[in-house]
């Protein structure tokens, strides 16, 4: 078995920024898992565990849905937690992302569900994962930092125009990732 999802990768210098703001939340003394910056994504549908046999059945379902739209412009929004900042497990970085991106998740989703894959139950909320929670440590300082950084957030623009099918191998220093399948926007 595989664990696997769809995700759309981020460019270098995006990855970079955000792995600096991820050393930032470190000095807030939070407790919790911080994600590696280069293995920070736009997650687009977590598919559990599949038979080696889909692979190429869910990387020709992600080809389809990427091959009518081009690649599209987001913008990061700030900071957020779910399920609030109040009481967050999970920080992330939010984004103002166009139609086109609601698109791709929806069309993903559909052509998943064909599979056999469950439609999600959730309405799709594009973010950026950084920290997973352990407590409530340091939490205090966090809304604080969020309102502080998010000016500088709102400035990072950037181009995504890929979808990757990824293996994810849980580890105790944290997931480790690699590329199945690849399918281009367009």
């Amino acid at each position: 078995m595989i664990r696997a999802f769809v995700a759309l990768p981020l460019p270098s210098e995006v990855v970079d920024a955000l792995g600096r703001m991820g050393r930032e939340l470190r000095e807030l003394d939070l407790e919790g898992r911080f994600v590696k910056p280069a293995s920070i994504h736009l997650t687009l549908k977590f598919l559990g565990d599949i038979e080696e046999s889909q692979v190429e059945l869910v990387a020709q379902a992600m080809r389809r849905s990427c091959e009518s739209l081009v690649a599209f412009e987001v913008r990061l929004s700030g900071l957020g937690g779910f399920p609030n900042l109040g009481r967050p497990r999970v920080v992330w970085v939010g984004m103002d992302a166009p139609e086109e991106l609601y698109s791709l998740q929806g069309r993903l989703d559909r052509e998943l569900a064909k599979l056999g894959f469950q439609p999600e139950s959730r309405s799709f909320k594009p973010h950026l994962t950084l920290v997973r929670l352990k407590s409530r440590r340091g939490v205090d300082a966090l809304e604080e930092f969020c309102r502080q950084r998010e000016r500088q957030l709102r400035k990072v623009a950037f181009t995504l125009g890929q979808a990757v099918l990824y293996r994810s191998i849980l580890k105790p220093q944290g997931a480790e990732y690699s590329r199945l399948a690849e399918a281009r926007l367009g």
